[in-house]
This record gives structure tokens, sequence and C-alpha cells, in this order.
């Protein structure tokens, strides 16, 4: 993900845009409009924290710094299915997306309970909690 310059631009009409610059020059990006405005800043900034916490390579920015369209995501799938490895970064983001407690207006709610505590371990050195 080094290789990949990620910008996130929130608009003040609710809208927002994500541009990733890859090493080779070129560029992807894509505009999200009403509630998708409101909800995916934070979705795409939750996936670049997982990926770069968890050293995670072949995740959403991974694949988009290896040469995968933005368009390329979602429900037609022009590449087929995500690689098996990306699956658990989308599982992660997913629970943290449903586990934030987001509202329509992308504002995080707090149901006055504490948040889940979660670690994860790559095989060889447990995570510190």
């Amino acid at each position: 993900m080094n290789d990949l310059l990620i910008r996130i631009k929130k608009k003040s009409d609710g809208s927002a845009a994500l541009s990733c610059l890859r090493a080779d020059g070129s560029v992807t990006w894509q505009r999200q409009d009403g509630q998708q405005g409101r909800f995916f800043p934070l979705h795409d900034l939750t996936h670049f924290a997982v990926e770069t916490i968890l050293g995670h390579t072949r995740g959403f920015y991974g694949l988009v710094a290896e040469g995968w369209e933005l368009t390329d995501f979602g429900n037609a799938w022009p590449r087929g299915p995500l690689p098996p490895v990306a699956l658990v970064v989308e599982f992660i983001v997913g629970f943290l997306d449903r586990s934030g407690g987001r509202a329509s207006s992308g504002q995080p709610q707090s149901s006055g309970e504490p948040r889940p505590r979660i670690s994860f371990s790559t095989g060889s050195t447990p995570l510190a909690s």
C-alpha cells in the first residue's frame, strides 16, 4: 500500500470522493452521493486502518494498488470474486462498520455500552491487548 496515494474528499453538499494514485501514475476514482457519500469516507478510512494495522497487502487498497479499478468492486464483480485473503479484511471492516452504530447521517451513535475489544494474531507473535 506504500505505492498508493489515497485521497478521500468529503464535500459540504454531503457527497464524497475517493481517488487512488498508483505507483505507475494511473488513477482510479469514484464519487459517492447521498447516503453513500455519508457512509463511504469512514468505511474507506476503516479499510485503511485495518489493512495498515494488520499489514495486509491484498485487501481493498492492495488490490487497487495492483490495478483493480474502484468499479471492479461491487455487484457485477468484473474481475471475479475477491481473492480469499481479501475476504478477511472485508469481514473485519464489515464488522467494524456494523459495530460502530453509524446512523444514516454518518454520525457515530453510542449505545451506552462498552465497545467490544478485538485482538488479532498473525500466528507468530500475539498482539498486545
